[in-house]
């Protein structure tokens, strides 16, 4: 390396760190510390698009990339409560601290934790853990298996479907947006049944992927079943389901067609292949998140609001950026932060076991503990309304092993996001993969490491086992 080389070697990350030291200085003359805090929680947001950008290979849907997607949703919603709305906490009966100094605690632990994530994704871990290479790279599913389990599943999953309609909702499809009853008394006792009835998306799915496996690009009719089955879950008042199922069918088009993981040669879906063209595709998927997001939010109005209009009254720009992650978690998390360990002590790094627990029905074990910190705090703190309260992952960690638990838990989510990615390289050309791969992303990436992100995953993968194990049998 020669002398000129050396300098700008070290010239660039100077430059970077006064202009950045620059930045912060100015914010904090001008807005002080709760402002500098915010600043830098935005700066970190745009980490991972630079990072991705400079690689030479912009990938939409690297995790990383999603996951900041929703953390930019959490710093929009603080920058709300702060600087745009009264200064208020929803739980003052618990909280000792004033408004200003939760915030300003909330958003330091916010801006440690993304750091951390950051720091945890950005390591080389292919240094330290072998990433295995779980489908050959000429490996040829077997199309027709695929799509003999596609239609099982999908039948298997309509009858348990119907069952569940008839028996929960009383054959009413629109009762969760007709009645004031809360949807877990709704479905009490019905779980088996809501399990089974995911068969029937993941048979959907399955199917599609055998177009994929016959290494044919899908056609507009092969994706027109997508809107009745997400209209099916959302009905059961799933919103995070129905969304699911169209983030899976998202990641899975996103890597066939447009980033062009698959080996894709025959006719069907054809786009133009130049650079230009290429970036006009990927800005459909924010586009497509925009819609979603409005969707989400307005029927979520729907149900609390019973009409239209006062649905759309209560819609903002800040709620609609957001997606509606705008103040519950937030004020959960600061309740959680006051309560815990004086009401309810740490975990230890053992409630993560009650996962697998909940496989065990209450009809047979009446006394099961809770599985989310969400529902253990509702339970808590008020014993006589239902649902959860969920303080997101940050208080998922902090119930487990306090402060240090929100550091441990940072980085291993960094880690996972980044295994999951080294997994992509290694088997994204398989379509089986990219299927599991997608039920897992969206999961981690909107919620992080929380017991209802690894009991759905977990879910998952269960009943797709029967799949796996046969597509891994047949390999041609």
């Amino acid at each position: 390396m020669n002398h000129n080389q050396s300098i700008r070697r070290w010239l660039t990350p100077m430059i970077t760190i006064i202009l950045f030291g620059s930045v912060i200085g100015v914010t904090f003359f001008f807005l002080g510390f709760q402002g500098t805090l915010l600043s830098i929680l935005f700066i970190l947001c745009f980490v991972p698009v630079i990072v991705s950008l400079q690689r030479g290979s912009f990938d939409l849907l690297e995790p990383i990339i999603v996951y900041t997607a929703f953390m930019l949703m959490f710093a929009i919603a603080i920058f709300d409560r702060v600087y745009l709305q009264d200064p208020f906490l929803r739980y003052s009966e618990v909280v000792s601290t004033d408004f200003s100094t939760a915030f300003l605690l909330i958003t330091t632990l916010y801006v440690i934790f993304f750091a951390l994530v950051l720091v945890g994704y950005y390591i080389d871990i292919s240094r330290f853990i072998a990433i295995p290479q779980i489908y050959p790279t000429n490996v040829q599913h077997n199309s027709n298996i695929l799509r003999k389990m596609g239609y099982l599943y999908m039948f298997l999953g309509s009858v348990f479907y119907l069952v569940l309609v008839s028996s929960a909702l009383g054959g009413n499809l629109f009762l969760l947006f007709t009645s004031t009853r809360p949807r877990s008394s709704i479905f009490a006792g019905s779980y088996h049944l809501q399990l089974g009835a995911q068969l029937l998306h993941l048979g959907y799915t399955v199917w599609f992927v055998s177009i994929l496996a016959d290494n044919k690009k899908p056609k507009i009719r092969h994706l027109v079943p997508v809107g009745p089955i997400v209209v099916a879950f959302f009905l059961l008042g799933g919103r995070g389901s129905a969304l699911g199922i169209i983030v899976n069918f998202i990641v899975l088009i996103y890597y066939s067609t447009i980033y062009g993981l698959l080996d894709i040669k025959t006719s069907g879906l054809t786009f133009v292949q130049d650079k230009f063209h290429q970036w006009v595709k990927t800005l459909t998927i924010p586009i497509a998140g925009a819609v979603i997001a409005v969707t989400v939010l307005l029927t979520g109005s729907l149900r609390r609001n019973r009409t239209i209009t006062e649905a759309i009254v209560n819609m903002d720009l800040v709620r609609l950026l957001t997606a509606g992650i705008h103040n519950d978690t937030l004020d959960s998390l600061i309740a959680t932060l006051e309560v815990v360990p004086e009401q309810f002590g740490f975990y230890w790094g053992t409630f993560v076991f009650r996962v697998p627990l909940n496989w065990i029905p209450r009809s047979i074990w009446s006394e099961k503990p809770v599985l989310t910190v969400g529902s253990k705090f509702r339970r808590v703190i008020l014993p006589n309304q239902s649902g959860g309260r969920p303080p997101g992952e940050i208080g998922r960690f902090y119930v487990d092993l306090g402060y240090p638990g929100i550091v441990i838990g940072a980085l291993v989510t960094g880690l996972v996001l980044r295994y999951l990615y080294e997994l992509l390289r290694k088997n994204g050309h398989s379509p089986m993969f990219l299927f599991i791969y997608s039920t897992s992303l969206f999961l981690i990436s909107m919620n992080g490491l929380t017991n209802n992100v690894l009991w759905n995953s977990m879910s998952s993968m269960i009943l797709l086992l029967p799949i796996i194990f046969l597509d891994g049998i047949y390999w041609k």
